[in-house]
Parts: structure tokens; sequence; C-alpha cells
């Protein structure tokens, strides 16, 4: 129900006039947390492939990798020669920060996700955006 009820949320985002060539449409391919041993390693088993959008000029997100309704602040748009940022606000916390490499010139952008939305533990999403 709750990947039914995304998919047609995502839909309507990235299908509402004018929107598509102003988002990026991600997916998650890794899970990375930071071990016991200060090293970042790949989180064993990701048995899900979130997807999120994010708007290139305003920085809003919308996906299932957020959780908590967040709030969103572009700090710096993509560009040819800089990254897209934002970062999400849920209940007055900076929770989450996504990176998108705008400047790539390959249609594929890598992204970052930072979230920090669980007390003491720091999680990082890796993937692409078209």
């Amino acid at each position: 129900m709750r990947n039914a009820f995304l998919s047609i949320v995502l839909f309507s985002f990235a299908c509402s006039p004018g929107t598509a060539a102003d988002t990026y449409s991600c997916q998650a391919k890794e899970p990375l947390l930071l071990n016991d041993n200060g090293l970042v390693r790949a989180k064993p088993q990701m048995d899900w492939s979130p997807q999120f959008i994010i708007d290139k000029s305003t920085g809003n997100a919308v996906g299932e990798i957020f959780l908590g309704s967040p709030t969103w602040q572009i700090m710096q748009r993509g560009s040819t020669v800089s990254s897209l940022v934002s970062q999400g606000r849920v209940m007055g916390q900076w929770v989450y920060k996504v990176v998108v490499y705008s400047f790539n010139e390959r249609k594929e952008k890598p992204f970052i996700i930072e979230n920090r939305g669980s007390e003491g533990v720091f999680e990082i999403f890796s993937g692409t955006c078209k």
C-alpha cells in the first residue's frame, strides 16, 4: 500500500506540466554505514532500491528514502561547474543532505545522500540521477 501511494505521488510529481526538465529522477544503488573501525562500508543486503525525485530549482525532494516529511532548502543550484546541494529538515533538525553532481557531463549524474535521522547513526546512500 505504501509503495503504491508513493508511486502515485512520484508519478504525479514527475508528470506535472513543465517539471520533467526541471527535476532529476534518482535511484539509490548502495547504502553505506560507518563501522566500529571508523571505516565507511557497504551495508549488507540492500533489499530495495529507493527512488526519489528532486527539483533542480527549489531543491525539494520526494521519495521513499526520506522519512518524516522533510522541509527542503536549496543550498547550491547545480550547473555545469557545480553540484546541486539541498538539505532537508525534520522537526527543526537538519536530517538529510543531497548532493547531485550536476556538473558531470554524462547523462546519469551521481548523487550522495547523508542521512542523520537516527541518533548516533550516520547513513549514506549513493546512486545516480537522470
